[in-house]
């Protein structure tokens, strides 16, 4: 019953993340502020994949040979990217507040379209339904973030991340 509620609040917070510029962030002084931070998180998660794999994996290594051949632009605002933002990270009191975001063991520097491909990605709709995150409509949340952000939402540089995100997952 608190879904949208949630969603709001949830795509909102994640912009107002992203509004925090990289350089200026504390993380910073822990993190440096990356060149090309998509090749650092594919070769990462490439890793990740080839390290872990009981089997070949045939498919992975064909996307993540074309994410490297088409990289994406630079990002227009390096921010703090939360690593792992999605619905099953955050925390809300029942009444359609949320009171906690979660696990930032992964926040890095990075491309907020990054973590807007992580909280979007299919994986985490437990609605199963067309909505983003299972909470609202897609065009709803990215009107949140951007509103929230201050950015502007890239649709091709978030198909590169979308897909880097499939493959993360």
């Amino acid at each position: 019953e608190n879904r949208a509620t949630i969603g709001r609040q949830f795509f909102s917070i994640l912009g107002h993340i992203h509004a925090r510029d990289a350089a200026s962030a504390p993380l910073a002084a822990f993190a440096p502020v990356p060149e090309r931070c998509w090749q650092r998180e594919l070769e990462y998660w490439a890793n990740e994949i080839s390290k872990d794999a009981l089997e070949p994996q045939p498919i992975a290594h064909g996307v993540i040979r074309w994410l490297r051949a088409n990289p994406p632009p630079e990002p227009a605002k390096l921010t703090v990217v939360h690593g792992d933002y999605r619905t099953g990270n955050v925390l809300h009191d029942g009444q359609g507040r949320i009171t906690a975001v979660l696990d930032w063991e992964m926040a890095h520097l990075g491309d907020p379209h990054e973590d807007l491909a992580w909280a979007l990605d299919p994986l985490w709709n437990i609605t199963r339904d067309e909505s983003a995150g299972g909470l609202l409509p897609f065009a709803e949340a990215i009107s949140l973030w951007e509103a929230s952000s201050g950015l502007r939402f890239d649709a091709d540089v978030f198909r590169w991340w979308e897909m880097w995100a499939t493959i993360k997952g």
